[in-house]
């Protein structure tokens, strides 16, 4: 049995299970590699001894990346909410939004991150397994149900200062859709 430390903290039910797959073997499986940040690097004493600055990490997995063909998943990254002149989420009338997943492993991934905030990643243009078809960001829609109609959905409370335009767009194919450009703006 393979286990992941960070996986078996986050839930030992889950890590003893039969049917479970820690990040590490679905990342061998998905040719993938994960990579954890620790809010609390900087309190390490390899940190403060200046033998371990958080670039090292950056280097390290871009090593294992293109030493093995790997795919780095990109995150949504935290901005400023409410920067922009568009109309605000709350005079559009969103409150909630969701996101369906393609299967229980990635509701896993989205829900179980280690600093409690919503794991959650930009689908990029021209990046094999990834569909962006609207442009970068992270796709959910308007309301409780997801896109895909699997089932399995998550839902995320909209901050309602966020802008449009800035903060999310609205997808061509109405308001249903909505692209979100920071991650602040969910949780």
């Amino acid at each position: 049995m393979v286990l992941d430390i960070r996986d078996s903290n986050n839930n030992k039910s889950s890590a003893l299970s039969p049917t479970f797959l820690p990040t590490f073997l679905k990342d061998v499986n998905e040719g993938k590699l994960t990579v954890y940040h620790s809010p609390r690097h900087s309190e390490t004493p390899r940190f403060k001894s200046s033998q371990n600055p958080p670039i090292f990490s950056v280097i390290r997995a871009l090593t294992k990346a293109f030493q093995y063909d790997l795919k780095i998943k990109e995150p949504l990254r935290s901005t400023p909410i409410s920067q922009g002149s568009g109309q605000t989420a709350a005079q559009l009338g969103i409150k909630t939004v969701a996101q369906e997943t393609k299967d229980f492993l990635a509701y896993e991934n989205i829900t179980r991150s280690q600093t409690g905030t919503p794991n959650v990643f930009i689908s990029r243009k021209n990046v094999a397994g990834e569909s962006a078809v609207f442009g970068e960001g992270f796709y959910s829609a308007s309301g409780k149900r997801g896109g895909r109609e699997t089932g399995m959905t998550i839902r995320f409370k909209v901050d309602p200062l966020a802008k449009e335009g800035t903060d999310f767009v609205l997808g061509q194919g109405g308001n249903s859709e909505i692209i979100v450009d920071g991650s602040d703006l969910v949780w």
